[in-house]
């Protein structure tokens, strides 16, 4: 599939550089493949550009950007690869900018390449990138120009995410790595589900942990932990069809795809009764779910009692212990030791929670991280033809080269949402972990409605 990628010439050697590789000759069938509006010579372009730049005196900062879009061998030929960057430059520069394109045809696959003036050649503004302009003004044409030449949709490559070069050579092999597992998982449940709601429970089904999140450059997305894996996967890691909306795309197309014209009939059924499964529970399940049984009873009985503030009080509890018998029963916790066992597990988890808390806390707290956040805010009101957005965009990529703080304030809010739910188990498994509790649950909560009665 076609991918684009953008980088911007900060330098006047970058830029001249730059223009000629892109126009050199080998490249380009001898020239055949040139376009633009600025010229079809290096010198010739490089001068156009820095004549623009002297009209509006704006000759410092960035010089121009560089796109690069690539497709996939024998997706295009040169001629329809020539048309497709044409009518992306025309309707996204127009004669706004000077620009100058080339298709290269020295690799497997075809690829071209845009450079365009930092600086409009019609009202002397400075063209200014930000995290988020891709999703919102451009892949639109770029979508639009695909569907025109009958071509699948254009994706961007934001950034390149490290990886252990074990997990590539994986892919490369075509072996099962935890990335394809998971998009396999994924195509497997929108398959069986007929909305977005049931597609979360066949995840929840094959043993994911889902953690939804919103990103302010992503907007919503989900984090999957896979049963085994240590590490959690965002949705946008994987690929956009794997992404909320691509999703319930997925489910609609499996909607439409089955829609049987006849009703299907149950020709046999087989229930499993209630006592086959108690056997599968061990002694101390039975008498915990026991209690719960004997509490629906209790439930009834209170219903008539309006007076009985303790009985009211008392209903409190019947919630927790709900909460404790799926606990124990979905944990596969046999007997009163396991739980002393588990709550040493789960201090241990809060205890690493608590200390990467901690170290992000401390890593955000310092004063880049500050000077990060306060210059987020300034360029959110700054206007996009004020020369200063220029440098804050440059200050806020100096500081994303050392840490990504966006990344870290989204692992923050993870971090805390983890914490959240340690503690939670933290409390069911102390209750638990109590010795005697049944027998006070039984003393407590149903003696005194018996009696009673």
């Amino acid at each position: 599939m076609a991918v684009t990628k953008m980088m911007h010439l900060k330098q006047s050697s970058h830029l001249y550089n730059s223009l000629v590789y892109i126009l050199e000759p080998s490249k380009t069938g001898g020239g055949l493949w040139v376009g633009g509006n600025s010229g079809n010579e290096p010198e010739e372009v490089y001068n156009h550009f820095m004549r623009t730049k002297k009209i509006y005196e704006k000759l410092d900062g960035r010089k121009a950007y560089h796109y690069v879009i690539s497709f996939a061998p024998g997706e295009v030929d040169e001629e329809k690869a020539y048309k497709v960057i044409q009518d992306f430059c025309e309707a996204f520069l127009g004669d706004h900018y000077d620009y100058v394109f080339a298709i290269h045809n020295d690799h497997a696959h075809i690829h071209g390449h845009i450079s365009f003036n930092s600086v409009s050649r019609t009202s002397g503004y400075k063209y200014q990138y930000r995290k988020g302009d891709w999703e919102k003004h451009i892949q639109p044409i770029t979508d639009m120009v695909c569907r025109k030449h009958g071509l699948k949709e254009l994706s961007y490559e934001k950034e390149r995410v490290g990886r252990h070069y074990a997990e590539h050579l994986a892919e490369k092999r075509g072996r099962p790595t935890w990335k394809t597992i998971i998009k396999d998982d994924i195509n497997y449940a929108a398959s069986r589900a007929s909305d977005f709601s049931e597609y979360l429970q066949e995840m929840k089904k094959l043993g994911y942990t889902l953690r939804m999140g919103n990103s302010r450059y992503e907007g919503e997305y989900i984090t999957y932990y896979a049963p085994g894996s240590e590490k959690g996967r965002r949705d946008f890691r994987l690929g956009e069809e794997y992404k909320i909306a691509g999703i319930k795309k997925k489910i609609a197309q499996v909607e439409l795809a089955y829609r049987p014209n006849y009703t299907p009939t149950l020709n046999r059924a087989r229930v499993m009764s209630f006592a086959r499964t108690q056997r599968k529970l061990s002694r101390y399940q039975v008498r915990k779910v026991g209690n719960l049984f004997r509490l629906a009873n209790f439930r009834t009985l209170s219903r008539y009692d309006k007076k009985s503030h303790q009985v009211r009080r008392e209903l409190l509890k019947v919630d927790k212990l709900q909460e404790e018998c799926r606990y124990i029963i979905r944990n596969h916790i046999r007997a009163p030791t396991a739980m002393k066992e588990r709550l040493a597990v789960v201090l241990d988890q809060e205890r690493l929670l608590k200390e990467k808390e901690r170290n992000l806390k401390a890593i955000l707290g310092e004063p880049e991280a500050s000077r990060y956040k306060s210059l987020v805010r300034l360029l959110e009101g700054v206007s996009r033809e004020d020369d200063q957005a220029e440098e804050v965009i440059d200050a806020l990529e100096a500081l994303e080269k050392k840490v990504s703080y966006d990344l870290l304030l989204d692992n923050l809010a993870e971090v805390q949402n983890q914490l959240k739910d340690v503690r939670k188990e933290k409390a069911i498994v102390r209750r638990l972990s109590k010795d005697g509790e049944e027998n006070k649950v039984r003393e407590v909560l149903i003696t005194p409605v018996l009696e009673r009665r």
